[in-house]
């Protein structure tokens, strides 16, 4: 709130929210692509800048629906088609990072931001239509042919065919809980570590701690979709894309971890972003 009071003005807000989407824009097109080059460089699961594959994936899940909302808002065209590059390249680098909580929650926002896009008064163009049925038999094929983006992505494939979902996660999940039975209230501290950003948060810092940040994160995307719910969706892409951003990093978190010195600040700062373009939203008044 103290960068809020300082930062009252919407001639100083602006820019900051530009540069802010273009700076985001720009780090997951790099990353991705980044992460695509090491995969056929190494043909193994793919960290790019991140070193990690787990953190690549995060990132992805929690960027990529600001790049397909601006690619489908009414944007001039230059913003439209960095926010369509992008998202494609994030789209093509996801599978190589063989996550599939990634994979799913990318899936899951994807399909409902298009549905809001359709839905809330944004008609798609045939060339728009065109070209997401081809990434959608792109994928079909992928998930035919699923060693085209890798072993490790192949085998976790035919494992979630079989029915095996979560074998990888049961053993960490076991012993975060117990962890944060021998210390609920203030945790072991930072270096602890667990498949689950719910279990992770409980088990470093206690689950009164874990508790706030939730249902900060929880606050950061309830309140701005309720308050743009009648608006176009043109009218409020950057937003969309925001809060669709959050609700992707919690599902991805459900199965993964993603916290750190590296996208720990991201999230914060995706946060106050949210909250900004939250106070500007007014029934009558466009939020992009």
């Amino acid at each position: 709130w103290m960068v809020l009071d300082i930062l009252s003005t919407a001639t100083i807000i602006a820019p900051i929210k530009q540069r802010w989407i273009a700076a985001t824009l720009g780090g997951l097109g790099l990353l991705a692509c980044g992460g695509i080059v090491e995969f056929f460089i190494s043909r193994s699961e793919p960290g790019s800048f991140y070193k990690g594959s787990v953190s690549l994936a995060v990132h992805i899940a929690l960027f990529s629906p600001l790049a397909l909302s601006l690619w489908l808002s009414n944007r001039n065209r230059i913003w439209r088609l960095t926010g369509a590059a992008t998202w494609l390249f994030s789209i093509i680098c996801l599978p190589l990072t063989a996550s599939r909580g990634a994979m799913g929650s990318v899936a899951i926002t994807s399909l409902v931001l298009l549905m809001i896009a359709t839905i809330r008064g944004r008609r798609l163009s045939w060339t728009t239509l065109g070209f997401i049925l081809s990434l959608a038999i792109a994928g079909s094929v992928v998930l035919m042919n699923p060693e085209l983006a890798g072993h490790d992505f192949a085998y976790k494939v035919n494992a979630s065919l079989k029915g095996d979902f979560f074998s990888t996660r049961t053993n960490e999940w076991t012993e975060a809980i117990a962890a944060i039975k021998t210390s609920p209230l203030k945790g072991e501290g930072p270096e602890a570590t667990s498949s689950s950003i719910p279990l992770e948060l409980a088990q470093r810092n206690g689950i009164p701690a874990a508790i706030f940040l939730l249902a900060a994160i929880f606050t950061a995307i309830v309140l701005p979709a309720r308050r743009n719910w009648n608006l176009d969706f043109s009218a409020a892409a950057v937003n969309c894309g925001l809060v669709m951003g959050l609700v992707g990093w919690f599902l991805v978190g459900l199965a993964e971890t993603g916290l750190g010195a590296r996208t720990t600040p991201l999230l914060v700062m995706t946060l106050v972003l949210s909250s900004l373009w939250f106070d500007d939203a007014s029934p009558n008044q466009s939020t992009d």
